[in-house]
């Protein structure tokens, strides 16, 4: 059997690491997921999305360049970025 030999840390040997790898995944940016409760001004250019996160509470936010105001509806999961 061929695997990765680990120290008493249970970390891997510093020759394996990859540092650069690991610091490109920090800097992805992250979505958190959480329900649409309730669209303002549906239909319009000023549209909002009331979005609830089950632990941080409810966020007013806007739609992504990339999505039409079609593409999402009350009731649905969406991804956010982090509002913190």
């Amino acid at each position: 059997m061929i695997g990765i030999k680990e120290s008493d840390t249970g970390l891997s040997l510093p020759a394996q690491w990859n540092l650069e790898a690991d610091k490109a995944l920090l800097k992805e940016q992250r979505l958190v997921v959480g329900r649409l409760t309730q669209i303002i001004f549906p239909g319009t250019p000023e549209a909002k999305y009331i979005v609830a996160f089950k632990h941080l509470g409810k966020f007013v936010v806007g739609l992504d360049k990339e999505l039409a105001p079609t593409d999402v509806e009350e009731g649905m999961r969406v991804g956010c970025e982090d509002p913190h």
